[in-house]
């Protein structure tokens, strides 16, 4: 019996990730360039996109 097929677990985007991503959004490169540059999935930069505040530093 083989074991169910459960999709690669992706780690939470740190601060500086989301600043980048949003960074980047901001100069016009495209979500799929964002992703392929940061080494991170479409949906990370999506969501990093949406969430519009990033953390402050403490």
């Amino acid at each position: 019996m083989s074991a169910p097929c459960t999709p690669p677990q992706r780690r939470h985007l740190s601060r500086d990730k989301r600043l980048q991503v949003q960074t980047l959004h901001l100069t016009w490169h495209t979500q799929t360039e964002i992703s392929r540059l940061l080494n991170i999935s479409r949906r990370q930069v999506a969501y990093a996109i949406a969430s519009e505040r990033v953390t402050s530093r403490k």
